[in-house]
């Protein structure tokens, strides 16, 4: 049965809302990174500038200074519809500020789009959520998909991709959940069940501003105030969250990346044979990692009681422990990696030595032999026939000890 168009029906009309993708920027072709489109776009810029200075008011220094922020300059954004949703048009939004957020001991990133003044939220989210975004970077004519942009910047996506929305305009109810959903007309009616719960009764903000909710892949803050405050002062109010959900998604492409890496070679270290020692060095770099991730994201970096609170119910929502469970799953697999590369070695060790001493002992046999048959023959045809029958000894126990085992 074909769908109703409902190009003219829309939700979350008045909102700002800012996707961001996680990953690693390397690459694994072992090819040098491409640089970075790095602009001078004063849009973009301001929004770093915020980021900063916030993140300066609430988070600790040492967090702040791992943080790399790069200025990628503005774009437009195409918003496809697919068969399956009910839209019949496509969105196009012009303006849009591009940032990389880039962690610099691990070089984890996220890839941040600030999208303002937003008059069909939902939409946009689902088109998110279903990866039929298209970007028109700075200076270029044509669009591309998200992911082959995101190759141009030699990123690797790694955890899930989440975004951020700021409401203005008292949307209703169903608008709520519909956005903390990433849906705007599901199949079998409205958004009901937990998401309907949290916007009812699981207000998450510490203040009279703002109501704050949180699903697994969308913060929403709806603004309570009267009246909608200019682009510049929204900014410099929204960073501090954006910052909060940069950093769960930092830990969460951690995490992510970890496991897969610790997975991979699980499987690697089963099919082939592979060194000893090649193994311990690439568990050396994981953990290495996974020392350095256990700071990306902790309640106690942000300075303040009420962010605290609030920060640790919006963690809950947004998946912090199911990224902490995976990171207990990974270390579980690393130390049982690392164990199993001890063990290897200690049986070398042990065969080396047990080497060394047969040696000795097959000298000295070569000695007592030569010297008891000393008296029967030539010298040199005696330590020959000593020789002989220690290598035919030592040949025959090597035999039976591979048959053995």
């Amino acid at each position: 049965m074909d769908k109703k168009d409902l190009s003219g029906f829309r939700m979350m009309t008045d909102c700002d809302i800012v996707l961001m993708i996680p990953g690693r920027r390397d690459r694994t072709d072992g090819k040098a990174l491409a640089p970075l489109p790095v602009r001078d776009s004063a849009q973009t810029q301001f929004f770093i500038d915020a980021m900063v200075k916030n993140v300066s008011r609430e988070m600790s220094e040492a967090a702040q200074q791992e943080i790399a922020r790069y200025n990628l300059g503005t774009a437009a954004l195409r918003f496809d519809h697919d068969e399956d949703m009910p839209r019949q048009d496509d969105i196009i939004k012009e303006g849009v500020s591009c940032m990389l957020a880039l962690h610099k001991s691990t070089k984890l990133c996220v890839l941040e789009i600030y999208i303002p003044n937003s008059d069909d939220g939902v939409q946009m989210l689902e088109c998110y959520g279903n990866d039929e975004v298209y970007i028109r970077p700075e200076g270029r004519s044509e669009f591309i998909s998200e992911a082959e942009y995101l190759k141009e910047l030699d990123i690797n996506v790694t955890g899930l991709k989440r975004s951020a929305v700021f409401a203005y305009g008292n949307p209703s109810e169903q608008e709520c959940v519909h956005c903390l959903a990433n849906e705007l007309t599901p199949h079998d009616g409205s958004v009901e069940g937990v998401l309907l719960e949290k916007v009812r009764h699981q207000n998450r903000s510490q203040y009279s501003g703002s109501r704050t909710y949180a699903s697994a892949t969308t913060l929403l803050e709806v603004s309570t105030e009267a009246e909608k405050p200019s682009n510049d002062k929204r900014i410099d109010y929204q960073t501090s969250e954006i910052y909060f959900v940069e950093q769960i998604l930092l830990r969460d492409a951690s995490a992510t990346d970890i496991n897969h890496r610790l997975m991979e070679l699980s499987r690697k270290a089963g099919r082939e044979k592979i060194k000893s020692d090649e193994i311990k060095k690439e568990l050396k770099k994981i953990d290495s990692a996974f020392s350095q991730s256990t700071v990306l994201y902790d309640v106690s970096m942000f300075k303040w009681a009420t962010i605290q609170e609030e920060i640790r119910l919006l963690s809950e929502d947004l998946g912090v422990p199911v990224i902490t469970e995976r990171n207990r799953s990974s270390k579980a697999i690393l130390e049982s990696l690392q164990k199993a590369v001890e063990a290897e070695e200690n049986e070398k060790s042990e065969k080396l030595k047990n080497g060394f001493l047969l040696a000795i002992t097959g000298m000295s046999l070569i000695d007592t032999l030569y010297t008891g048959l000393s008296n029967f023959g030539s010298k040199n045809f005696l330590y020959d026939l000593s020789l002989f029958i220690v290598l035919c000894a030592f040949l025959i126990y090597s035999f039976i000890k591979k048959k053995k085992f």
